[in-house]
């Protein structure tokens, strides 16, 4: 487990993975990833040779489910990036529990959802960026209205939106 997560094979799982295997991954915390890897025996033999080559210094073996199957395969790929090593190996762990599965409207919308989510973590990183700039000025003046209206009326749309598509939450 260590040699995954220190070696950048297994990570937490990323917005993109999906696109980079073109299906859907295992979401399980990385604990979880390694419990469900251990109780298959290319898992198992999987994290013990990743074990010794992450104390060699060599790059982790690759795993990849093929295309319309649901076999198993591991391969030397050097020039692998974090989240595509990721990627895959998350992919080939949900293929293992769950089998091959069809994109479902389901997971089209939970896809959607996390981009928008994303999104908006972006935009209040671009925001708090143009705070800060802005409170550098000693005195800053009021911005335009005709500049911030557009804006405002569509953050409050869509926040008025999200707000009748969510359940409410009675555990407070």
């Amino acid at each position: 487990m260590v040699a995954l997560v220190i070696g950048g094979g297994l990570t937490s799982p990323k917005g993109s993975s999906e696109k980079e295997v073109d299906d859907l991954i295992d979401r399980s915390s990385v604990a979880s990833i390694v419990d469900k890897l251990t109780t298959f025996p290319w898992g198992l033999q999987m994290l013990a040779e990743n074990i010794k080559r992450n104390r060699a210094g060599v790059p982790l073996l690759g795993i990849q489910v093929p295309d319309g199957t649901t076999d198993i395969e591991t391969f030397d790929d050097a020039t692998a990036s974090v989240t595509a090593r990721d990627a895959r190996l998350r992919h080939a762990v949900r293929i293992a529990v769950q089998g091959s599965a069809e994109k479902t409207a389901a997971s089209a919308e939970e896809n959607a959802f996390n981009e928008l989510c994303r999104k908006v973590l972006l935009a209040d990183e671009a925001f708090q960026n143009y705070r800060v700039i802005r409170s550098q000025n000693p005195s800053p003046e009021l911005l335009p209205f005709h500049q911030t209206d557009g804006p405002i009326k569509k953050l409050e749309v869509m926040a008025k939106a999200l707000n009748r598509m969510t359940a409410e939450d009675h555990e407070q």
